[in-house]
């Protein structure tokens, strides 16, 4: 629903990424979006997390740290050692369980969503699928390739983040 715009911003002298909407999806769903994900980067601050910047001043488009690197999708470029994919998968159970301990379910767990920096460290990105445990509106929306079977049931726990854990290190 999203795209990606890199921008420079002069001031700071520094590289931020803006998430824009794409123009075909309903304005009221994507916004709907963006309000929870600012909400989850209000509360949410862990080191393999991108730092949000803020929301430009017309649009209202988040604006968010620019990372140096690729999603996991491109792992065959990465020519990873044996010990590189592990420290992966172990930051990637590091951020999920900082997550839980919040009581936060991600939800959207896939190479897609997962940064590999230059020097070769997760950072998990696109918060907008974040929920809060405990919250009586939860949705069931997901990227059905990763997701556990359970979560179109609406039975959302913490296991469907393992779940999705467990197909990433699959793949």
């Amino acid at each position: 629903m999203f795209s990606i715009h890199l921008i420079y911003h002069i001031e700071k002298e520094e590289l931020m990424a803006i998430k824009k909407p794409r123009m075909s999806y309903d304005k009221k769903e994507y916004q709907k979006l963006i309000d929870r994900e600012i909400n989850n980067y209000s509360k949410l601050n862990h080191p393999l997390l991108p730092k949000f910047i803020g929301t430009t001043k017309i649009e209202n488009f988040l604006v968010i740290e620019f990372i140096k690197g690729k999603t996991l999708s491109n792992i065959k470029q990465f020519n990873l050692r044996h010990d590189e994919k592990i420290k992966i998968i172990w930051q990637l159970m590091d951020v999920l369980d900082f997550f839980h301990h919040k009581k936060h379910i991600f939800r959207d767990l896939k190479p897609d969503n997962v940064m590999i920096d230059d020097n070769k460290n997760v950072v998990l990105i696109d918060f907008d699928r974040i929920i809060d445990f405990n919250d009586p509106h939860r949705t069931c929306e997901s990227s059905p390739n990763f997701a556990a079977p359970e979560i179109q049931s609406e039975n959302l726990t913490f296991k469907c983040d393992v779940y999705s854990l467990g197909q990433m290190i699959y793949f």
